[in-house]
């Protein structure tokens, strides 16, 4: 546990101390930049080691959990470190870590990587990504009972992610909710999908092409493994072709019509065999979607024809 403690307030005064600061305290030649990056790498290692050891995990400790949050926290926002070495040292870590936590204390690691998502917006976009990636890959084995607690606690991160402005964090998102929203969409309640879409419905004139692809992708994976799909393809279809329809004839929204109309080709290809529930689907007061700000729930609406779309 001492040395465990100890690696963690060392990468945190690495971490921290500028050039001035070792400069001033005649460290600069033991702290130049290629050795604070080979102590930080021996660091990183040791930590793993430690959290790894049988008699560790096995000792059931409530400082070795402290320590373990402590620990998970520290390797992923190394992840975001400006060296390339020392990122990398931390994703090696974070995969033995992981791989070694999810056979010995499953529901421990899921906890965790949920608590670095948790903290979005307040976490680096490497951090978040990799916290991302690693909870899609466990989410089909969370117990059925903990699904919706699940949600509850990473839905206003699941929210905030369409604000991030990094590429990068976009640039698999949708590989990710594929795997999550798999596993916790039917849990998920009316008014959580209405925020839901409309949180990634504001990218569809984003500047950013990738940040409009993967946002309409995110929009039609959490309509797929909704509770109700046709109903929410409905609604997407009906938005869609109402804003291309008010902004074909602006010169400043080419982004806009770019973005709703890959939303549409997603949806068409999501409805697929499913095209004739898809046009008999009609929305009213027990859909899902009636308390949008969006929709008006004594609002009649037609029947969508392909015709239509065609025409947009």
């Amino acid at each position: 546990m001492d040395k465990l403690s100890k690696s963690l307030e060392v990468l945190k005064l690495l971490s921290t101390t500028t050039s001035e600061t070792l400069v001033a305290n005649n460290e600069k030649s033991r702290f130049d930049p290629t050795s604070i990056s080979k102590e930080k790498i021996h660091h990183l290692n040791n930590i793993t080691e430690l959290l790894c050891s049988s008699s560790l995990i096995k000792s059931n400790n409530e400082n070795y959990f402290k320590l373990l949050t402590a620990s998970v926290e520290t390797l992923f926002t190394t992840c975001d470190e400006n060296d390339y070495d020392v990122r990398l040292a931390a994703e090696e870590n974070l995969n033995k870590l992981v791989k070694n936590l999810k056979e010995a204390n499953l529901t421990r690691i899921q906890v965790e990587l949920h608590r670095i998502i948790k903290r979005n917006p307040n976490v680096g976009p490497r951090a978040l990504k990799g916290a991302l990636w690693r909870f899609a890959e466990l989410a089909s084995v969370i117990h059925p009972k903990k699904i919706r607690p699940f949600f509850e606690h990473l839905s206003a991160a699941f929210y905030s992610i369409a604000a991030r402005p990094e590429d990068i964090v976009h640039e698999k998102l949708s590989e990710y909710y594929e795997l999550i929203f798999r596993i916790l969409g039917r849990s998920i309640n009316d008014k959580e999908i209405k925020e839901l879409l409309l949180a990634y419905l504001a990218n569809m004139s984003h500047e950013s092409a990738l940040i409009r692809r993967s946002s309409a992708a995110c929009i039609i994976i959490i309509c797929r493994y909704s509770r109700y799909p046709m109903v929410i393809a409905r609604f997407l279809m009906t938005n869609a072709i109402d804003q291309l329809l008010e902004h074909h004839s602006e010169n400043d929204s080419t982004r806009l019509i770019i973005g709703y109309l890959g939303l549409i080709k997603n949806l068409i290809q999501l409805l697929g065999i499913n095209i004739e529930e898809f046009q008999s689907s009609s929305i009213n007061i027990q859909q899902p979607l009636n308390t949008s700000k969006n929709i008006d729930s004594n609002e009649q609406y037609l029947p969508i024809s392909i015709t239509q779309i065609i025409e947009v």
